[in-house]
């Protein structure tokens, strides 16, 4: 099953998770997060930033409850450089962070950093060749 929560922050999406965890019998999950908890450029960027690392505080405390709860493993995907050398910054540091709570909650980390600016249709949509990237990276999970 695949499920998108397109156009959804951290804390929206791992809500919706959970409750499809709850209500399915899943092996793998696998949480990919995008750019939308990092992504105004009229809001300074420590703010963004704080906020998003206290959601994703709030996702990995929920995850920990799932994964004692249910006989699924969680597994997060980095984010994906955007077009914008400013939020590319954000998606780093929201990168790092998202490794060192896999690290910490003993989760699988899928490292996107292969996708670049050219395999994007947009400003951060995928194309079809990210697309392609981001399938083999998720290779072997699906």
């Amino acid at each position: 099953m695949v499920m998108s929560v397109g156009g959804r922050k951290l804390c929206d999406a791992c809500d919706l998770l959970c409750l499809e965890i709850q209500n399915r019998h899943l092996f793998v999950v696998i949480f990919h997060s995008g750019t939308n908890n990092i992504n105004k450029l009229n809001i300074p960027e420590q703010v963004q930033l704080a906020h998003a690392r206290h959601s994703l505080n709030n996702v990995a405390r929920n995850i920990i409850v799932l994964q004692q709860t249910t006989n699924c493993a969680m597994v997060f995907s980095g984010g994906v450089y955007t077009r914008s050398t400013i939020i590319n910054s954000r998606v780093d540091v929201l990168n790092d962070w998202i490794r060192r709570a896999c690290t910490t909650y003993g989760c699988m980390y899928i490292d996107n950093r292969d996708i670049d600016k050219h395999m994007l249709r947009d400003a951060v949509h995928l194309n079809a060749i990210g697309c392609k990237t981001l399938e083999h990276n998720f290779k072997g999970l699906l």
